[in-house]
């Protein structure tokens, strides 16, 4: 039967005054109740403050009495005011001792002291012995490196006292580290007190709580988001305090939670304590509401129940027509759900022209691709209707450079998008994506100077960070001239190396740079090295086209066609150091560079140069047929060998002998990975394994085992190929040894 809402005033009328006669009850009983309850709870709660109070105020003493003792300690302000070696060395041995001993005489505490200078080059003295600043940071302490170093800076600039929190992989505080600079001290002596958090707060890992210092904020028990804006408002209203209260086992009243503040002796801190107020639980409300009012309403209910069905009767006979499997359980508005059928359908037809319109985009998207790659549109739905027009027309291509950042290389696509917006709010532009690395703009106008506004437009779409050239190719007449204007960006971005200073870039800009120079930009010449030295027929192809453009496209004067034939022999030359060989090695026989040099202007020096480099191919091809898979086995056998260190692709390319461009390439063309995804997939199946035999093995540990130097990277990694934290990954296997 339908629980429809004229059904439930009919059932209300009948309940009416036995609802507030169980109500009145009701409210009597759970108020006697939650004033015993919460009598019961305030009282343990004092209890566990007053217990945190007592460990923290004598560890507190402890701590101000050990720093004390370091702060007057003349063997420790003695090696501070060290300027000689023999003296700075004996004195850093007298007081690692002195830190010892302080160590052992307060060890009903757990603390660790060091001491150290302000100066770069000076260690970090601590009762383990003495480390350089970045070791000790990084492993004696889990401070991160940001953290030390703004802590360093804040106390070269000012003397006094700096807290920097640390918390574990949960948000919980961990550790505090209490950085000195006695204001007294001419010198630049830095003290380091390392507080365990269990050395500070008796209380569990759960409870909240916030350290303070003249109302501000040092530290507070997590470091979580959720709990970020609790922490905001309570010490806004610890601030908003005129006086606190002497008495800390009283408590401020703020919202649905008491703070307990209280201070310790010999330090300004102050620690407020954050409980909920109490509520009742479901057990609490079951037996003193729900049972007494499910026993008192038994029979009103029945009796209910009954006459109200009985009245509905006639409209339940008509929403028994409804689908029930279309309404949810609950309470059901009769008229309301033919509205919610009305929305329903209305939102369907939404989400269908959504969809039909990204279609229509992909088909758009599709149709100017094709178009400007010079491809037959006349099977895409739009040329049918498309106006073949004799506008003007122009392309603006963009070309972002790789980045060996992560994060960059992911954002490339957001980045693009942002861009296509942004072509879309100017003004409707059609934008096509090319490659990952390229995409372009197309513009109706006849004014350069617009083309150019408009690229300048779309360039502050794109965040600074990422690099990226813009080239705008001459205005043509007609939309099917647009794969002209896409070729003609396409050259003027092979410019983009001649024109550092420049983000944009014109067909005119650089046309007028061809008559001055020859044709030869720093990609062409990488791509036609690395094709010889991989052993490409491909490579005679750009070497082809180069010579093409030169001799066909420019009216070269003697002296460029000079320098032109001599890079070329410069670039014969990079490739023998690219492969690491000698000509008399590869070929078994020299080049005779000064005979080519001598004749530049035979007629003959362009084939006999293409024949020289064709001999190279075929011996490099040669080569590589039998040595790429014996190579990338070395190549794999020396990332199991070492991933524990801190490799890289060019320590691997110098062990096999090999360039690292070239190493690179090879790794890639035989694995279908590239080094450092091979490497870091390699490290975390084996941190898997290591966490399957040592579930309860520390992450800072791990980390370094596998060949990762910081445990955030480790982590960051781990999760990539994992989907998990190391952390999660262990608990899972701890749960499977169960």
């Amino acid at each position: 039967m339908f629980n429809g809402k004229y059904h439930k005033r009919l059932y209300h009328l009948f309940q009416g005054i036995t609802f507030v006669f169980c109500l009145v009850l009701l409210l009597l009983i759970g108020y006697r109740s939650t004033v015993s309850i919460k009598s019961k709870y305030e009282n343990s709660v004092r209890q566990s403050v007053a217990s945190s109070n007592m460990l923290s105020e004598v560890t507190f003493a402890n701590i101000h009495s050990a720093i004390s003792v370091m702060l007057r300690d003349h063997t420790i302000r003695s090696w501070g005011r060290a300027e000689r070696p023999a003296d700075y060395y004996y004195d850093a041995y007298l007081v690692n001792k002195q830190l010892q001993k302080l160590t052992t005489q307060y060890s009903t505490v757990p603390f660790t002291p060091a001491v150290t200078r302000l100066k770069d080059e000076v260690f970090v003295l601590s009762p383990s012995g003495s480390l350089p600043k970045k070791e000790y940071f990084a492993q004696e302490t889990d401070l991160s490196m940001a953290q030390a170093r703004e802590a360093m800076t804040w106390l070269y600039e000012k003397s006094g006292d700096y807290l920097v929190p640390s918390y574990d992989e949960s948000g919980a505080l961990q550790n505090l580290y209490y950085f000195i600079r006695p204001p007294y001290d001419s010198g630049d002596l830095v003290y380091i007190i390392e507080i365990p958090r269990t050395s500070l707060i008796a209380v569990g890992e759960d409870q909240r709580f916030l350290l303070l210092r003249d109302s501000q904020v040092l530290a507070c028990s997590h470091n979580l988001p959720e709990l970020a804006g609790l922490f905001e408002e309570v010490s806004s209203c610890i601030q908003s305090l005129t006086e606190f209260p002497d008495n800390p086992l009283s408590p401020l009243s703020w919202k649905d939670s008491s703070i307990y503040l209280t201070g310790f002796s010999g330090l300004d801190w102050q620690i407020a304590y954050i409980y909920d107020t109490i509520q009742l639980s479901y057990l609490q409300i079951l037996l003193y509401m729900v049972i007494p009012f499910c026993i008192m309403m038994a029979a009103a209910l029945w009796l209910s129940r009954y006459l109200s069905n009985r009245l509905y009767h006639p409209i339940q006979e008509v929403m028994q027509e409804v689908d029930a499997g279309s309404l949810e359980p609950g309470e059901v508005d009769e008229f309301q759900l033919f509205k919610q059928n009305a929305r329903t359908a209305r939102q369907l037809s939404d989400d269908l022209q959504k969809i039909m319109e990204r279609n229509a985009a992909l088909v758009s998207q599709k149709f100017y691709r094709d178009l400007l790659l010079g491809l037959d549109v006349r099977k895409n739905p739009l040329y049918q209707s498309f106006p073949i027009d004799s506008l003007p027309w122009c392309v603006i291509l963009f070309d972002f450079q790789e980045s060996s950042r992560e994060d960059m290389a992911d954002d490339l696509f957001f980045i693009k998008n942002q861009l296509f917006a942004a072509a879309q709010e100017s003004g409707n532009h059609p934008a096509v994506n090319i490659t990952h690395n390229t995409c372009a703009i197309l513009l109706q106008t006849a004014r350069p100077a617009e083309a150019r506004g408009l690229a300048l437009v779309l360039s502050n779409a794109i965040p600074e960070e990422q690099v990226v050239k813009i080239a705008i190719s001459s205005i043509r007449e007609g939309i099917l001239k647009l794969p002209e204007c896409y070729q003609e960006a396409k050259r003027v971005l092979e410019y983009r190396y001649l024109f550092g200073s420049s983000e944009i870039l014109t067909a005119e800009q650089v046309l007028r740079k061809e008559s001055e120079n020859y044709f030869y930009p720093i990609v062409t010449e990488n791509r036609l090295i690395q094709g010889i030295a991989e052993g490409k027929a491909s490579a005679l192809d750009v070497f082809d086209n180069l010579i093409r453009e030169n001799f066909l496209h420019r009216n070269l004067t003697p002296e460029a066609l000079r320098s032109f034939i001599y890079i070329l022999f410069s670039t014969i030359s990079r490739i023998f150091s690219e492969l690491k060989t000698s000509p008399e090695e590869l070929l078994g026989h020299p080049v005779d560079y000064e005979g080519f040099y001598a004749h530049w202007s035979s007629p003959n020096i362009i084939s006999d140069i293409r024949l020289l480099i064709q001999e190279i191919i075929t011996a490099v091809d040669s080569l590589n047929s039998n040595a790429d898979s014996q190579t990338l086995s070395r190549m794999q056998n020396y990332i199991f060998e070492n991933y524990s260190s801190d490799i890289m692709l060019n320590d691997m390319a110098d062990e096999l002998g090999i360039s690292a461009k070239y190493c690179s390439n090879l790794f890639k063309k035989l694995s279908d990975e590239n080094f450092k995804t091979f490497l870091n997939r390699y490290r975390i199946n084996q941190a898997k394994k290591f966490l399957d035999e040592n579930p309860g093995k520390k992450i800072s540990e791990l980390c370094e085992e596998v060949g990762f130097n910081s445990s955030t990277t480790f982590i960051r990694v781990f999760g990539k190929f994992t989907g998990m934290t190391p952390g999660a990954y262990a608990g899972m296997v701890k749960d499977k040894k169960k």
